[in-house]
């Protein structure tokens, strides 16, 4: 009677598999790369916009060094692992078109208070930038928003270190269900600029500042500044970190537990 030799099958099987995982690994290890934009800009789509001709894909590191009076325009629903906007340089964002950023850094212009921001603009409908990493994310310097979106589900999203980030006109800064912004600083990270603020139900926001949040105004004081639309879930969780301190979550209307242990 014949036999067949089954171990010795799934031993093959098994170390097929696992060459087809780490040839796909070494295949995106040198896909991603640093891809630059011209300082002429263009559309995002055309290669012509993009030093050495190539157009950024998933998990590359883009940097955009186009002014203000020549931005890329992102026309393209596309994806990048880290947005680097240099000082005084603009991206702008099509109409119902979404850039996601799924790493960290994202700069936008300055990396100081005293520096010149750059701008990521977003037009009509669903555009928006969209940060969806598996990871913690965080912003590097100040920087003018369009619509920008917090739906990393893993990890927490954080504000610069050392300024804030302004929202546009019209535009809103909105924290997804599942999601955690934490601010870094309480003297220089906040959120200002002209633009809304929505917390949804099961995100949560972690704040440093002792002023803490408050559902109207504007002024000089809280995490929160932005002088449009206020939205704060009271099914959202919120969170209070002083001195290294120990995270609790609940659920108030328009304030924060305080937490001092360590």
């Amino acid at each position: 009677m014949n036999t067949v030799n089954t171990c010795g099958l799934i031993r093959c099987r098994s170390s097929l598999a696992m060459l087809s995982a780490l040839m796909l690994l070494a295949s995106n290890l040198v896909r991603a790369a640093t891809i630059t934009s011209q300082t002429t800009g263009g559309n995002w789509s055309d290669p012509a916009t993009w030093v050495g001709g190539v157009v950024p894909v998933a998990g590359d590191v883009v940097v955009i060094p186009a002014t203000n009076s020549s931005p890329v325009f992102c026309d393209v629903f596309a994806t990048c692992f880290s947005l680097n906007v240099n000082p005084n340089c603009q991206l702008n964002i099509a109409d119902d078109t979404i850039l996601t950023v799924t790493g960290t850094p994202i700069i936008n212009g300055a990396l100081a208070a005293s520096s010149v921001p750059g701008t990521i603009t977003t037009g009509a409908g669903n555009s928006k930038l969209l940060l969806a990493g598996t990871a913690n994310q965080s912003f590097t310097g100040s920087g003018i928003y369009g619509n920008l979106e917090i739906s990393n589900l893993v990890g927490s999203v954080q504000t610069p270190t050392t300024a804030g980030l302004s929202i546009a006109t019209n535009c809103t800064l909105t924290v997804d269900s599942g999601a955690f912004l934490q601010q870094v600083n309480n003297a220089r990270s906040f959120i200002a600029g002209d633009g809304s603020f929505m917390l949804a139900d099961g995100a949560t926001l972690g704040i440093k500042e002792a002023a803490g949040i408050t559902p109207t105004g504007g002024g000089t004081n809280g995490f929160i500044r932005v002088t449009g639309t206020r939205t704060f879930s009271t099914n959202a969780n919120y969170i209070y970190k002083r001195h290294h301190a120990t995270n609790h979550r609940h659920r108030p209307a328009g304030h924060c537990q305080q937490s001092d242990h360590n």
